[in-house]
């Protein structure tokens, strides 16, 4: 019998104006009522905003107004006078996270701007931050494929359809993925006040006929750092030797220990003929990127007695051909899911400005233990 990596709950206390609050899961956003958040998920809870995020409660200092950004029309920045989102749906993704008039930490790639998603069963790489089904050796017996690449076109491609909720959350609704019942619904909300980011993706299956395992992913994209990336993870509880195990052939050149973690630093390798990647079995993640330092955490409702295979909660991805980038990326419990069901995953990407005389593998530590 193979070893896993055993699932994690966390319970944390946030405060708001209203005292302290008790969110099971380690995520939360402290302005609004969150006591569903992290509950099973339904399509018909999933109707009401209320369900998700009461963001009625949430006082209007954040700001959704619709902009054009970079050749598409009609996108939706959200933002709080501190940092600042804008999300495509005609792409399916959010295109940038980062400090109003800061570095953009999500990586575009140049020469996709503007245009429109490939349905036909090409790929469009636009780069930044969106959801994919989880695992994906299953998308050929899944989605009848006839390979594991791309994605299925309704996931990533095709437009999708946007609401607002509430006063500081977009929801993006895709087509259904053809030959499987599902559809993806994801809610993507700015803190009131800082720079946190919170992404809740549900896949749900809205037809009969289906019942086959899924999870979700999430992929983040962001610019490859001239010179190299630093990163620092959390194993978590772990089965693997050396804290993560190296996913393909190519190796990732530099891995430092630090007392609870691993510390990445990758330089860029314009000979490499593929990308790079290793899993690993912790729930967060933290980088820098130019002065600022990103840190993204994840969350998975409904994961109590699952077992991650090893390495494969958590990925990165290093992109050395063309225009460089790193995926960041975590993965949801996968289970068999049917009509009326669904899996979710959280995600939480916060920004700091590091300083100039701070040790940065320090700064990432604390980053990642959320003492940033």
């Amino acid at each position: 019998m193979k070893s896993m990596a055993k699932a994690r709950r966390k319970t944390i206390l946030i405060g708001n104006r209203n005292g302290a609050r008790r969110i099971i899961g380690g995520v939360g956003v402290a302005v609004a009522t969150m006591s569903n958040l992290l509950a099973n998920y339904n399509p018909a809870a999933a109707a009401e905003p209320a369900a998700i995020i009461q963001a009625k409660e949430t006082p209007a200092r954040v700001t959704i107004e619709q902009v054009p950004y970079e050749g598409w029309q009609n996108a939706y920045r959200i933002s709080n006078g501190t940092a600042e989102v804008i999300v495509v749906p005609q792409i399916a993704r959010i295109m940038r996270y980062g400090f109003i008039d800061g570095t953009n930490l999500l990586w575009n790639n140049p020469s996709e701007l503007g245009k429109q998603g490939d349905t036909s069963g090409s790929w469009r790489n636009f780069g930044g931050d969106k959801p994919w089904p989880w695992p994906q050796d299953d998308w050929i017996a899944s989605f009848k494929q006839k390979g594991n690449w791309p994605p299925p076109p309704e996931a990533d491609q095709a437009p999708q359809t946007a609401q607002i909720v509430g006063a500081n959350t977009v929801r993006l609704t895709s087509p259904i993925i053809a030959r499987s019942g599902l559809r993806i619904v994801r809610d993507i909300t700015l803190a009131e006040t800082g720079s946190r980011l919170y992404t809740v993706t549900r896949f749900e299956r809205v037809e009969d006929g289906y019942d086959f395992p899924v999870g979700a992913w999430t992929i983040t994209q962001t610019p490859f750092v001239r010179g190299s990336l630093v990163a620092h993870l959390i194993p978590g509880e772990t089965t693997l030797a050396e804290g993560w195990r190296l996913m393909g052939d190519t190796p990732v050149q530099s891995v430092l220990r630090s007392k609870d973690g691993m510390t990445l630093s990758v330089g860029r390798d314009p000979e490499a003929k593929s990308g790079r990647k290793l899993g690993f079995d912790g729930d967060a993640i933290a980088g820098v990127i130019g002065d600022t330092i990103l840190v993204i955490r994840a969350d998975t409702p409904g994961a109590e007695g699952f077992e991650w295979r090893p390495g494969e909660r958590g990925q990165i991805y290093i992109s050395d051909a063309g225009s460089p980038y790193i995926e960041w990326e975590f993965t949801s419990p996968v289970k068999p899911i049917k009509k009326g069901e669904s899996v979710t995953l959280v995600t939480t990407l916060e920004a700091k400005r590091l300083a100039a005389d701070r040790n940065t593998s320090e700064a990432l530590d604390a980053a990642v233990r959320g003492k940033m």
